[in-house]
């Protein structure tokens, strides 16, 4: 009996950039290494409501939190607009 030829393996892709500009959404790993800033900062900012760009997407993946990538990509290229915020007048 002949032995079997298996294909030769294709080499993974680990490059993670390559991986982001493909999906529709991004994880907080990939958001931190978008944006450039440190894990604390990302959750820091996030509380306080200074990443408006950022839509989390129902349902999770498990405690995996995953975030609308358009939203993101349009805030880095400088097209995003957030909606004007409205304060109390304070007499």
């Amino acid at each position: 009996m002949p032995r079997r030829r298996t294909p030769a393996p294709t080499p993974r892709t680990t490059d993670r950039r390559r991986r982001m500009s493909d999906a529709r959404c991004y994880t907080v790993p990939d958001l931190i290494t978008k944006l450039q800033i440190p894990r604390a900062s990302f959750y820091a900012l996030k509380a306080q409501g200074r990443l408006p760009f950022l839509e989390e997407l129902k349902p999770r993946l498990g405690r995996i939190r995953r975030y609308r990538a358009d939203l993101v990509d349009r805030y880095l290229n400088g097209e995003f607009k957030a909606p004007l915020r409205k304060f109390k007048r304070t007499a």
